[in-house]
């Protein structure tokens, strides 16, 4: 995981980032990424109390976009 040093660190502070796209989840999971008109930089993933469960930086998503996009889903559909 690469972290873009000009945002929080792991679930810390816990929420949405400035500028930040988000999507609710049936299961009060957050989905987020860049806001328009920024371009795509980052996924994560939230939990419903709006700690951060997974980061992907855009390298990464092209570095291996298969294992990338299993864990994305795997981390929003989460324990059943």
């Amino acid at each position: 995981m690469h972290r873009d040093h000009n945002k929080p660190g792991y679930g810390s502070p816990p929420g949405f980032w400035k500028d930040e796209f988000f999507v609710q989840l049936a299961d009060s999971k957050f989905v987020c990424t860049d806001a328009f008109p920024h371009d795509l930089s980052y996924i994560r993933v939230l939990d419903a109390d709006l700690h951060e469960i997974v980061y992907w930086s855009i390298d990464e998503i092209r570095e291996d976009p298969v294992e990338v996009l299993g864990a994305f889903f795997g981390a929003m559909k989460g324990s059943p």
